[in-house]
């Protein structure tokens, strides 16, 4: 039996094989999605204590959507170098944590610390010990950062503020820049 050349079944198959390929292409980009904004969560590889400085746990909470976020205050005692208390908030990057950067943050933060600068490490949204939510790469963590500037602000009493930022930090540092501090 010889089988004839049918447009409307070469159509149907092109159909098909069109459907397939986006059903493959759009789950493959749900899965890359989730992936990307849900990154591995890095557990916290040591405390300041382990470089020897005091430090409190500190618990406080997001302004715009109230996700809990986690960090440490490590007070100086070398405010007398400054007229005014001078505090640094470190901004750490994407898929990390306050601790684990491509560098010893903590080390960073002693030296901060020796240099009389009070020091606040925080862990953005799904990092660290603070709430998990999806990653935005600056979009919400700008809220984040926000509320840890507000908190050394209203609860520490520092209005002289200085952020250091790496990777997404860095980017969300610098998206805060041209807010007015209240």
């Amino acid at each position: 039996m010889k089988k004839t050349f049918s447009l409307k079944n070469w159509l149907m198959n092109m159909v098909n094989v069109f459907a397939a390929l986006t059903v493959i292409f759009t789950s493959f980009t749900i899965f890359v999605g989730y992936k990307v904004t849900n990154p591995a969560i890095r557990l916290l590889e040591s405390t300041p204590a382990n470089y020897g400085l005091d430090y409190e746990d500190i618990q406080f909470s997001n302004k715009v959507d109230h996700l809990s976020l986690s960090g440490w205050w490590i007070p100086s005692d070398k405010q007398a170098l400054f007229k005014n208390p001078k505090a640094v908030i470190f901004a750490h990057g994407y898929g990390y944590n306050r601790t684990e950067m491509p560098f010893s943050s903590l080390e960073l933060a002693s030296r901060m610390h020796e240099e009389g600068y009070h020091v606040f490490m925080f862990d953005f949204r799904n990092s660290g010990l603070s709430d998990k939510a999806p990653t935005t790469f600056g979009g919400n963590e700008k809220s984040d950062l926000l509320s840890a500037i507000d908190y050394v602000s209203q609860e520490r009493g520092i209005q002289d503020i200085a952020l250091m930022g790496w990777s997404m930090g860095a980017v969300t540092s610098i998206m805060l820049a041209p807010r007015p501090m209240k």
